[in-house]
């Protein structure tokens, strides 16, 4: 059994200092603290501790099923309801650990308690008509700030570095010019978080336990929408997004009458769920993206947004902090395929084709369920005399046509490979997630969709969607209701 216990949150001028001690040590960490700087960006004082401890909660807590069983002990009461909340999402989290570890170690071994006084919530700034969006320059994130800035005004964009060694990407060059470029290309906010959070944990820790989750893979989303969270209230802004597209919510098995989600941090149920929760403050918590795939999601950034495009910043690969792109990596590999199929060349990105064909990345089985499908999918839709273009010539029988780049053999073989599966649903609309976009967003959002919607989904998700709202429902039902139900103890 592990001790948990956390020590009061120190403010001290821009910064938020989080400490907490484990009994018995574990490899988890490698130290128990760490430190949110904003700058001059946000007096932490003006924020009620209560929803510091809201951000506390949001970046840590899904560290505790790595650490069953466990008692965590806060130094304030938090109200039944929301402890309640907090451990029917550990629930919810578990279901999916287990669930694609394939044990059934699904029983409650995390007991939440609190040592010492109820805290108010507290009062935020006076709401404003703004949106908020968390931002890092990859693809989702702004996808979901161009989109923001074209149906409101003025959204903030919140960027947090954290870096995660020895991953430099979060410091890259590449990044400081993304969020210079933004706002002289756009009407923007951006506002940077630095941290040290993501560095004190050992992030294999959780696949040497048999999970087909690394740690971060558990806590970056949480991470990111609580320093969004801070950041807006702050501003007084209400309607908070995080860019999650379908894949994150096309990665379930049935359990218990609800989705066991591998991206268990980022799909419509658990952002529902944190949206009850947030609620308290009048925030609402959601992704403008979860109608669209990945591949979608490319094809509106590079079609309406092309000026934004050049700033894709999506590898976290790079060796050091002046390379933009690795050129080694599935990240890499999944841009290039998709935007060959748009007919745009790799180039734009600076990803080098001709290192990445002749020495492309491999899916290992844990990797997600749905990392292929996309991947597959884009390079069924490229044309191959039009990507000939893109592998550049290096002697005179390849310049003369008579002899293919060895690059451009290799891609011919990936293509001929990956002809054989079919991931239709990455190229589709899927307009049924549009209900778990912001309400005031959803008619504008719909329309520029359609726009570029080559095909809609189809399927009838009916079933699928019923057991998503059954999922939000459970898990914060405790924030509404006095009577608590026990889920079902087996998958089904």
């Amino acid at each position: 059994m592990h001790e948990i216990r956390f020590h009061p949150i120190r403010l001290d001028g821009s910064r938020v200092q989080i400490a907490w001690t484990v009994e018995p040590e574990t490899r988890l960490y490698q130290q128990t603290e760490f430190t949110l700087d904003y700058g001059d960006a946000l007096d932490p004082q003006q924020l009620p501790l209560k929803l510091w401890w809201t951000v506390v909660l949001l970046s840590l807590h899904s560290h505790w099923n790595l650490l069953r069983p466990c008692r965590v002990i806060l130094p304030f009461a938090p109200p039944a309801a929301e402890i309640e909340f907090w451990s029917r999402l550990l629930d919810y989290e578990r279901a999916a650990l287990e669930t694609y570890r394939g044990t059934d170690e699904f029983a409650r071994t995390v007991e939440l308690v609190g040592d010492g006084l109820l805290l108010d919530q507290g009062e935020l700034a006076p709401s404003v008509e703004r949106y908020a969006t968390a931002f890092s320059g990859g693809r989702d994130s702004l996808a979901q700030a161009a989109l923001l800035c074209e149906v409101s005004s003025n959204p903030l964009l919140v960027n947090t570095q954290s870096e995660m060694p020895p991953n430099v990407s979060h410091s890259s060059a590449k990044r400081a010019r993304v969020l210079s470029a933004i706002t002289q290309r756009r009407q923007c906010e951006t506002v940077v978080v630095k941290s040290d959070y993501r560095s004190i944990w050992n992030n294999i820790f959780s696949r040497r336990m048999g999970y087909h989750h690394s740690v971060n893979e558990m806590t970056d989303v949480y991470f990111y929408c609580a320093n969004l969270f801070a950041l807006s209230a702050a501003r007084g802004i209400r309607t908070l997004g995080i860019g999650c597209e379908f894949e994150m919510q096309n990665t379930w098995k049935p359990h218990a009458g609800m989705c066991a989600n591998f991206y268990f941090d980022a799909n419509p149920t658990v952002l529902g769920a944190l949206s009850a929760l947030l609620s308290q403050w009048q925030t609402e918590l959601a992704s403008l993206l979860f109608p669209l795939s990945s591949f979608e999601i490319e094809k509106v950034l590079w079609r309406r947004y092309r000026d934004l495009a050049d700033l894709q910043n999506s590898c976290f690969s790079i060796k050091t902090p002046d390379q933009i792109a690795c050129s080694e990596c599935r990240k890499d590999f999944k841009a290039s395929l998709a935007l060959m199929a748009l007919d745009i060349d790799p180039a734009e990105l600076e990803i080098d084709i001709t290192k990445l064909f002749l020495n492309p990345p491999t899916y290992p089985p844990r990797a997600s369920p749905t990392a292929f499908a996309a991947v597959a999918y884009a390079a069924q839709q490229i044309v191959p005399s039009h990507a000939r273009e893109f592998f550049p010539a290096r002697t005179w029988a390849q310049r003369l046509g008579i002899s293919k780049p060895p690059a451009y053999r290799a891609f011919e073989n990936i293509a001929r490979h990956l002809a054989n599966y079919n991931f239709e649903w990455v190229g589709q609309y899927h307009p049924q997630f549009v209900k778990y976009i912001p309400k005031r967003l959803r008619a504008p959002l719909d329309a520029i969709y359609r726009e570029y919607a080559t095909e809609t989904d189809p399927t009838d998700r009916t079933a699928e969607i019923a057991m998503i709202d059954a999922g939000i429902s459970w898990i914060c039902a405790p924030l509404s209701q006095e009577s608590i139900v026990q889920p079902r103890a087996e998958p089904v």
